[in-house]
């Protein structure tokens, strides 16, 4: 289904005709695909950890809704992967990757975008300039889940817009029951 659109194949192609030219770009697309994540994620505690402690702007509670928030957001990209069975591309296409992955049967929506874009809007939401390091670098990660052939375009752009959605959504309701900025 996903994979019969026209333009999402064409930009897969594109983008993933970048990976398998050079060893050194490939460890980075790699980095970018599966460990860059983890690298976000500690940024994330890390400033929220700042906020709550040392400058107690937001209290414990707001991070714990903000941080649940974007797991419930990887939740949501499950539901839809158990209900949008779309094949992965490197399985639809027959390709060779720069990653395997185990489960061809779950490309749409990317939960690594969509759990990246979560963290992200969730710390633009309380600075700009901050987050919009954190939006570059969840970029990053979306970017090389396609580089890396697991994942289309489509699914990266649904997976980051699923993941800013629900930050927005409780960033909003934070602002109406908490009173937060």
């Amino acid at each position: 289904m996903i994979e019969n659109f026209y333009i999402n194949r064409e930009l897969f192609f594109w983008i993933n005709s970048l990976a398998g030219k050079n060893k050194i770009l490939d460890v980075f697309f790699i980095f970018l695909s599966k460990y860059l994540i983890f690298i976000l994620l500690a940024l994330y505690l890390f400033y929220f950890a700042r906020l709550i402690w040392k400058d107690r702007k937001i209290e414990i509670k707001e991070f714990i809704i903000y941080f649940s928030g974007a797991f419930f957001a990887w939740a949501m990209s499950k539901i839809f992967k158990f209900f949008i069975s779309a094949e992965r591309p490197f399985s639809f296409f027959h390709l060779e990757t720069l990653l395997k992955h185990n489960n061809v049967f779950s490309s749409f929506p990317s939960g690594h975008s969509t759990f990246a874009f979560a963290l992200a809007f969730s710390v633009y939401f309380y600075n700009k300039k901050i987050g919009s390091i954190f939006i570059f670098l969840a970029f990053l990660v979306a970017l090389g889940r396609v580089l890396t052939g697991v994942h289309y375009p489509l699914d990266i752009i649904f997976g980051g817009l699923l993941g800013s959605f629900v930050s927005f959504l409780l960033f909003r309701a934070m602002k109406y029951f908490y009173a937060v900025r």
